[in-house]
């Protein structure tokens, strides 16, 4: 998965918006974008969304839409929460997401 994703910031906000983020969170959203030059990791940016309260569902359609297989997408949210929790890898559960 290492890589760049490479994306327009009016898309992303309009994603965002369908996404379910009030105006209020867009602009807390695009603010820390902002400071950050539009460069962060991934597992920041969900990081960010989470505190917004935004459905594991609804990030990874946003990750997605972004370019992201679902598998990485998955990975990633994954590995957010390992952070945030300070996980150990031997201690998660993985699930396997299935194309409808």
């Amino acid at each position: 998965m290492p890589g760049i994703i490479r994306f327009d910031p009016n898309v992303l906000k309009k994603s965002l918006r369908d996404s379910g983020l009030t105006e209020l969170q867009l602009k807390e959203v695009v603010s820390l974008l902002a400071k950050s030059d539009y460069r962060l990791r991934v597992t920041e940016l969900v990081t960010i969304l989470e505190k917004q309260g935004m459905s594991m569902s609804s990030m990874i359609h946003l990750l997605t839409g972004m370019g992201l297989s679902k598998s990485d997408a998955v990975s990633t949210i994954s590995g957010a929460h390992m952070r945030k929790y300070g996980s150990d890898v031997q201690n998660l559960v993985y699930l396997e997401i299935e194309d409808e």
